[in-house]
């Protein structure tokens, strides 16, 4: 699951949810009201998703989606409508998660990655005329699949790079060099990580990260000025994190909070204010386990970000603060505040 600017026209980001049933789901709010249109159906199984600007022969973002058949598909929006095709295949392979992002400085608009369930990683590139097939190029062996990652944006000195949660038990930081995916760990368990997250503008511009275990352990990890990084444990939670995301969730704009969402259903807010202690409050519990959270911002009434969730329960959820929350002075409706 995740949130994207799709459509131009629409005043919000669209939702996006893809199941193992095959279906690609994008769904989007007005007025209070959901509305979703099946944007592809893969008999196989979907679990890739991601959104990038990676055909620079047709400008603006398009939604790419994979899974059990190793296909990587491709869907646009076609005068009001979603259309979609198969741009390359990973014959004889799964590709469980899709990553595109701006990773090389050297050519036009975003990459788009591919990775196996076996633990490889592929570049898939669209043709450079024409609307031929497209190159799928080996750039990446891992000791284990990549199970989730999160881009670190570029600065002066070096090109934006991707922190990953690898299921061999190592966190590393990925860095596209060429035609290589260059991996250096920062963190390593004896079970495997599961989810990461990037605090965004954290103070002082250090790199700040956090990663959850698949036994339940949320820990943070922040870049020291030598490149190393200092690791602090947040959270022991339930065995089973599926869901993990850095934003603003607390009144307070200065309190770094998470929200992680497990196996055992509960979606938790976690705090903790400038020079102050943790704490952790569940926001809510879902029919069943927990498979990904997605951070948004879908409601302007309040000064938090909304969560989408989804999991074992086949339903996509969204969690707000209630009118005026973080925004003190301001009228509220008084019956909205009692629905």
């Amino acid at each position: 699951t995740l949130a994207a600017d799709l459509a131009p026209e629409s005043g919000t980001p669209e939702i996006v949810a893809v199941d193992v049933s095959g279906r690609c789901v994008v769904a989007w709010t007005e007025d209070e009201t959901w509305y979703a249109d099946l944007a592809l159906k893969d008999v196989a199984g979907l679990s890739g998703v991601a959104v990038g600007d990676v055909d620079p022969g047709r400008p603006g973002p398009a939604l790419f989606a994979s899974g059990r058949s190793g296909q990587i598909h491709r869907i646009i929006r076609d005068g009001g409508a979603w259309r979609a095709g198969a741009v390359a295949a990973l014959v004889g392979r799964q590709a469980p998660r899709l990553f595109a992002g701006d990773l090389d400085r050297a050519r036009p608009g975003d990459e788009l990655l591919a990775f196996t369930s076996v633990g490889e990683a592929f570049a898939v590139r669209p043709p450079v005329e024409g609307d031929g097939p497209w190159e799928t190029r080996l750039v990446g062996r891992f000791p284990g699949k990549l199970r989730d990652a999160t881009l670190l944006p570029a600065t002066e000195s070096r090109p934006a790079r991707l922190a990953a949660a690898l299921h061999c038990g190592e966190a590393a930081v990925l860095t596209l060099a060429g035609d290589r995916l260059e991996r250096v760990p920062f963190a390593k368990a004896p079970v495997g990580f599961a989810r990461v997250a990037r605090r965004d503008g954290a103070a002082g511009g250090a790199e700040t990260l956090y990663v959850a275990r698949d036994d339940g352990v949320v820990s943070r990890h922040e870049q020291q000025a030598d490149g190393s990084w200092s690791e602090t444990p947040v959270y022991f939670g339930a065995p089973g994190l599926r869901g993990l995301v850095s934003g603003r969730f607390s009144e307070d704009a200065d309190t770094e909070t998470l929200a992680v969402f497990g196996y055992d259903g509960k979606v938790r807010i976690l705090a903790r204010p400038p020079g102050g202690p943790w704490s952790v409050e569940t926001a809510f519990v879902d029919a069943d386990r927990a498979h990904w959270l997605v951070a948004v911002e879908l409601d302007g009434r309040n000064a938090t970000q909304e969560l989408v969730g989804c999991g074992y329960s086949g339903r996509v959820f969204v969690l707000a603060r209630p009118p005026g929350y973080g925004r003190p002075g301001t009228l509220v409706d008084p019956d909205a505040l009692r629905d």
